[in-house]
């Protein structure tokens, strides 16, 4: 559900000119479950995920858009 939420989200936006970031892959397990060291709860992403989106920020944002 997930990865369905994400792909849709981000074919969505993106015609609209909405950057998209996407570090999905990087955060999910490879059965789909959230890797808990990344998340401040059941549901939000905390600090600690962070460098996975940095990395991921170039310094021009129309760039950012990078489909899941």
């Amino acid at each position: 559900a997930t990865r369905r939420f994400a792909t849709t989200i981000s074919r969505l936006v993106a015609p609209r000119g909405y950057p998209v970031l996407c570090v999905l892959e990087e955060l999910l397990t490879p059965d789909g479950q959230p890797k808990q060291e990344f998340y401040a709860d059941a549901i939000h992403l905390g600090q600690r995920a962070r460098p996975l989106l940095n990395a991921l920020m170039p310094m021009d944002p129309p760039a950012w858009s990078l489909p899941c």
